[in-house]
């Protein structure tokens, strides 16, 4: 009698492994499954604004500091809610200008356009970036003033992962001020974004 109930409590132990075993299997495909939803949530990080500088001052030019920004990514957009304008209206307008023209504009929104897909592996989502023109505009009447800044991206944008990150460069190759070419430096924005919480 105590042998069979021994046996038993063995074969109801044994079951009781195996069940356990199987729903962990299931919960790890479960949390491995990837897709390019994935990248969607909100992001916080820095943006590095690195305006080219002429050869005789190169070697002079300091390294870019990062401005803290945030961001949001749904389906196929970045928007930035507050987009840093800053150095772009100092290379246009000149430092002394900047505050007065900043209060002016406001918070900034810029969406960036994208369309997703996996790399090589499952660990990296590839953005391949479609920025549009950044519109500023400030004043009113004969004092108004209109800025098309055209972006371009070079590379594609990489969402990661390990740590899930966000990186992406976006490069300025036009402005235009009241709809007239002006001379501006090459001027690229290198953003290091981490999500805080998913979509």
């Amino acid at each position: 009698m105590k042998m069979y109930n021994v046996k038993s409590l063995m074969l109801a132990a044994m079951a009781f492994c195996l069940t356990a075993a199987f729903v962990a299997c299931d919960n790890d495909n479960e949390s491995s499954t990837v897709t390019l939803t994935d990248v969607n949530g909100s992001y916080a990080g820095t943006v590095k604004t690195d305006v080219a500088q002429p050869a005789s001052r190169e070697a002079n030019a300091s390294e870019p500091t990062g401005t803290e920004v945030t961001a949001a990514v749904q389906n196929d957009s970045i928007e930035f809610l507050n987009f840093p304008v800053t150095d772009l209206i100092a290379s246009i307008a000149g430092e002394e200008h900047v505050d007065d023209i900043v209060n002016l504009l406001g918070t900034v929104d810029y969406k960036v356009g994208f369309l997703p897909s996996f790399g090589k592996s499952n660990t990296i989502i590839s953005l391949s970036l479609d920025p549009q023109t950044l519109t500023l505009q400030y004043g009113e009447g004969e004092t108004s003033t209109k800025i098309d800044v055209t972006v371009a991206a070079t590379e594609a944008g990489t969402y990661t992962y390990n740590g899930q990150t966000l990186a992406f460069n976006l490069k300025v190759t036009e402005v235009k001020v009241n709809g007239e070419a002006f001379d501006f430096p090459e001027t690229t924005f290198t953003f290091s974004l981490a999500k805080k919480t998913r979509n």
